[in-house]
């Protein structure tokens, strides 16, 4: 099913413009991401056979209760009264969710199949979703050097058609979003807590600008959701699979952002690090996938302007 004119923005209740069947798919999609966490695959397993709103109804039967996922699906289930209270909430704080049966929806999710996504709380513009899309990962203690070479690398694409991924942490994250700021270009943060609870709070000024200057932020964790170990992996995946493409500026051999060039890789996406002195530990994760030949070596901006000169999709990714 897709609708260009499926309603994104939830009030909590039916507008005249939403048919009955739209309104029980977007909070059947509500629902879902109230009751799983990222990368359910039972959870995207169900309703890729049955649908989100056929596949809620059984999992949330009382009468399914032995099976061990059911059972967990039922166990978070707030009610729909909490639903519609966690509706109104979010549009308040001017979130909208972006739900995959929308012509909006990122392309690129679909390659995560079972781990998909059931939808994802927006705030900013859509447009930016259309664009190539490159992502920055890297250390959250990163050198001089990595924040050098991540606005270097950003600025470069100031010409072109870019939006600039990045999950919104300190460090290589933080530079690239304000790099991208910086020459106009658009970006959105990926966060692995709900919007109305920006983590780090160090960034939360930043992720208020971003939506501000054209740019978004977005999260599949429901409003008030804070963030854990396995919300930060799993927001890796979103990372990889919104992109063309993965840079990795600077990363140590314990960052998470070697997980997500994994990913990226898995994910049939283009992966390129950046080496950096032989003696520097932050510049070890690089070296690592370059070696693994799990990344491909670049040195300068114009190695990766054949990626950003590709023509945008007609299908976004």
């Amino acid at each position: 099913m897709e609708n260009k004119n499926l309603l994104i923005s939830i009030d909590g209740e039916r507008r005249d413009d939403m048919s009955d069947a739209q309104a029980e798919l977007l909070r059947a999609r509500a629902t879902w991401l109230m009751i799983t966490e990222p990368g359910d695959q039972a959870a995207g397993a169900i309703i890729r056979e049955h649908g989100p709103i056929v596949a809620l109804q059984i999992a949330l039967n009382p009468e399914s209760r032995f099976n061990s996922n059911f059972r967990r699906w039922q166990d978070r289930n707030p009610g729909e009264q909490r639903i519609s209270e966690m509706l109104l909430v979010a549009a308040k704080d001017g979130q909208r969710l972006l739900i995959p049966e929308h012509h909006s929806w990122p392309h690129g999710l679909h390659d995560l199949r079972d781990t998909m996504p059931h939808g994802l709380w927006v705030r900013g513009d859509l447009d930016v979703l259309r664009r190539t899309k490159l992502a920055v990962a890297g250390s959250r203690a990163s050198t001089a050097y990595g924040a050098h070479v991540t606005a270097e690398f950003v600025s470069a694409f100031a010409q072109h058609r870019v939006t600039v991924i990045a999950g919104g942490a300190y460090g290589i994250d933080g530079a690239a979003h304000r790099a991208a700021i910086a020459v106009g270009l658009p970006t959105i943060a990926v966060q692995a807590s709900a919007l109305d609870r920006p983590y780090p709070q160090g960034h939360s000024e930043l992720l208020r600008t971003i939506p501000d200057r054209g740019g978004l932020v977005l999260s599949e964790l429901a409003p008030g959701s804070a963030p854990t170990r396995w919300r930060f992996q799993q927001r890796g995946r979103l990372i990889a699979a919104l992109s063309r493409a993965l840079i990795i500026p600077e990363a140590g051999a314990r960052s998470s952002a070697i997980r997500v060039a994994h990913t990226a890789r898995d994910l049939d996406r283009a992966v390129f690090a950046v080496p950096g002195p032989i003696t520097s530990s932050a510049s070890t994760g690089c070296h690592a996938l370059i070696r693994e030949h799990v990344a491909e070596l670049v040195t300068d901006p114009e190695d990766l302007k054949r990626i950003a000169l590709l023509p945008s999709e007609t299908k976004e990714q």
